[in-house]
């Protein structure tokens, strides 16, 4: 996944936990649901085109 994570990390500006939810999703083509808010990791996954939902 090194070489994903390497493109995610020059589109968006994340943590390296975000960084690997991202990478992994758009290598996995997975949905990504979420425990709490995370505006920027929400915004990159959208622009990634993943769905992403928050769970409460």
């Amino acid at each position: 996944m090194a070489p994903v994570i390497g493109r995610m990390s020059r589109r968006h500006h994340l943590n390296a936990l975000g960084i690997e939810v991202l990478a992994a999703a758009v290598y996995l083509e997975a949905d990504v649901y979420l425990s709490a808010p995370s505006p920027r990791l929400q915004e990159a996954l959208t622009a990634e085109s993943r769905s992403v939902e928050v769970i409460k």
